[in-house]
């Protein structure tokens, strides 16, 4: 391309090959005048030669460089898969050669722990007089769509002892085992061991990889001599036999279970059990059930091959001893001095169904040995009450105490309430009012007796016990909703029975207040609609105030005393009105609301003065007042706010106006919306 000064050079069709330009535009413009050599523009032939030094060197070394970063993440990989495949072979290869048994793709996993939580690929049962399991599993896939392989070693309860985890990031399902079968015989089917004689295990997996994913495969071997069981040798294994029993501990009415579960024998053979018992009586069957005496008790489990191979084993259960259960009744439980009284230990009991023996103190110094039921009276120097203890001893000595108390007291007394009670009609006695705004209200409990072994029982009428304490008075705090019919009563301890009779009383309900209006303008009837709730009774009065006295008032003295009441507010704004309601138990409670007259305020009538005071008659309705202040040698004068008030004023500040005349304004606000201004107003 050319650069021609003034105007643009011509560009033949034939000047630019079309594979120069097809990828990357060229735009030629004139310039004028021509720009020295180190200031001026690119061309397109510079442009072409710099394309082309880029794709001789920078294509290449950017494919090295990708080239190099995935031989490196490949070689990374292989080692990753290398190390596995060793670990995976090392495990497979000692747990191959110590099995006694081995299964593909069946024969159960752990249980609990963690682990893989899949599918069992492989399960060995180890050697050892207690078999034990180890499980190769594929764990369930993730979300990366990868899965991996676990070795999971069992105890011999089946509980998991240790989980590891072999080859990381295979893909899902890839994982293949298999057994080779003897000589001259075919696989074994789904579920059966694999063959004993010449063993040999293949297991398989496939990486995650997708660089990578040619199959890794492991292989264990284990040869044994051709006489060995099964395959028509004459070598027998004897059986091992495990005996388990629940509980280990019982009593004599326990029922013992046993159990062969998990007895086994290493040819395979099918087991016949039986078992021994100490009292020479014996039981066939893997299972067998025992009741013993008191003491320990060894039974023998016998496993029996049918060839000749028998294993016994022992297991040992303990019998323990129950401790009786003393019981004790009174009759009667209270009395005077002399009065006889029958004490019966007769509905003890002995668990283990032995006899018992009884011992009697009978709390005045005497004791006695003998029956389970006895009489006794006492004197009137014994005191107001007396404590009756017995001991009743089974068999081997395991012994319980119990006791009760006897009162000697001819009269238990009567039940103080404080507050007072207050009687009403038919209904229980008005102890005191609860409510939302009262405070909480205290009652004290007392007795004149304060009898041992008793104690205070306060429920409500439907027999829901409240509050429960022993001595000689009881306090309880009623609260807001606490109220309704109550009893208070005093009870033995020891069998619930009543001691003296009890007292009922009421805790009544204080009324709850509440109105509603419809507003008229000024001047307009507005109308009032009193209300309330009174939870446990009805509401008998309504006194209403702020009606015509709009400052407040004597609550002795209402405004009204109608429910429904009809008021004209002479002025526009917001009169405070109280309702206070009575319930038929006197309990009053009182809501306070403000009524909204609508309307604007007009002009309020010039405001007075009383010394350095300014002062006005208050404005029904009026929601505050400002006062303007204004001297006639200042410039400016003073603004103050002021609430309303029965008695409304403005303090006029010290030295205001010296020597001039000063004068007020007033102006009210209603609903919100400031009034004119009144009338200059001076002292």
């Amino acid at each position: 391309m050319t650069r021609r000064r003034g105007r643009q050079a011509p560009v033949s069709p034939r000047s630019v090959s079309p594979c120069s330009v097809s990828m990357r535009p060229v735009w030629v413009r004139s310039v004028s005048p021509r720009p020295p050599r180190g200031q001026r523009g690119v061309t397109l032939l510079e442009v072409l030669i710099a394309v082309a030094i880029i794709g001789l060197v920078g294509v290449p070394v950017t494919a090295w460089a990708v080239s190099t970063l995935r031989q490196q993440d490949l070689a990374q990989n292989l080692i990753r898969n290398a190390i596995a495949t060793g670990n995976l072979g090392r495990e497979l290869s000692t747990d191959v050669a110590t099995a006694r048994q081995i299964f593909v793709d069946s024969g159960g996993d752990c249980v609990g722990g963690a682990g893989s939580g899949g599918t069992v690929r492989l399960a060995l049962i180890t050697g050892g007089l207690v078999p034990a399991k180890v499980v190769y599993s594929e764990a369930p896939g993730t979300a990366n769509g990868a899965t991996s392989l676990w070795r999971r070693q069992c105890a011999p309860d089946g509980t998991l002892q240790e989980a590891n985890e072999l080859f990381k990031r295979i893909v899902p399902g890839t994982v293949r085992t298999a057994c080779a079968p003897p000589q001259g015989g075919s696989a074994p089917a789904p579920g059966e061991a694999c063959p004993v004689e010449n063993r040999r295990v293949r297991l398989e997996v496939t990486p995650a990889r997708p660089d990578h994913q040619r199959p890794v495969e492991v292989h264990a071997t284990r040869r044994t001599s051709a006489g060995t069981r099964p395959g028509g040798g004459s070598t027998n294994s004897p059986p091992i036999a495990i005996a388990h029993v629940s509980p280990l501990v019982g009593y004599s009415n326990t029922v013992f279970q046993f159990s062969a579960t998990g007895s086994w024998d290493p040819d395979g053979d099918t087991l016949s059990f039986s078992w021994e018992f100490p009292d020479g009586s014996t039981a066939s069957g893997a299972t067998a059930s025992r009741s013993f005496g008191g003491g320990e008790h060894l039974v023998l489990l016998r496993a029996d091959d049918g060839r000749g191979g028998v294993h016994s084993t022992p297991v040992t259960v303990r019998v323990i001893n129950q401790h009786p259960i003393a019981d004790l009744q009174i009759t009667p439980e209270a009395g005077a001095p002399g009065d006889v009284f029958t004490l019966s230990a007769a509905g003890s009991v002995d668990p283990d169904g032995g006899g018992l023996s009884y011992h009697w103190d009978l709390g005045d110094g005497r004791t006695q040995t003998g029956p389970a039921v006895i009489t006794a009276s006492y004197s009137a120097d014994i005191g107001p009450a007396v404590q009756v203890t017995v001991t009743v001893t089974d068999g081997q000595g395991a012994s319980d105490t119990t006791s009760r108390t006897i009162s000697l007291a001819a009269d238990p007394g009567e039940i103080t309430i404080s507050p007072p009670p207050v009687a009403k009609g038919f209904q229980p006695p008005r102890v005191g009012t609860v409510g939302k705004d009262l405070p909480p209200l205290e009652v004290t409990f007392s007795a004149e007796v304060d009898q041992p072994g008793t104690r205070w029982v306060l429920a409500r009428a439907d027999g829901e016990q409240v509050a429960t304490g022993e001595g000689d008075e009881l306090r309880h705090t009623f609260r807001d909703g606490d109220h309704g019919e109550y009893t208070i009563a005093r009870q033995w301890v020891d069998s619930g029975s009543p001691f003296g009779q009890p007292v009922a009383f009421r805790v009544n309900a204080a009324p709850t207040a509440a109105f509603d209006y419809t507003a008229a303008g000024p001047g307009g009837v507005t109308e009032l609609r009193g209300g309330g709730v009174d939870p446990d009774g009805t509401i008998v009065s309504y006194r209403w105030y702020g009606l015509s006295t709009y400052w407040g008032g004597n609550l002795a003295s209402p405004d009204s005393t109608n429910p429904n009441p009809s008021q004209v507010f002479p002025n526009p704004g917001t009169y405070d009105v109280t309702l206070m309601v009575t319930d038929d138990d006197g309990a009053f409670a009182t809501v306070t609301r403000q009524v909204r007259i609508p309307g604007s305020p007009s002009a309020p009538p010039p405001p007075g003065w009383q010394g350095g005071q300014v002062r006005w008659s208050p404005i029904p309705g009026a929601e505050e007042y400002r006062v303007t202040l204004y001297c006639n040698n200042t410039p400016s004068g003073d603004v103050i706010d002021v609430p309303k008030g029965p008695s409304p004023s403005a303090t006029v500040p010290s030295g205001f106006c010296g020597g001039g005349v000063p004068s007020a304004m007033l102006m009210v606000r209603a609903n919100g919306i400031w009034s004119p201004g009144s009338e200059w107003g001076t002292p």
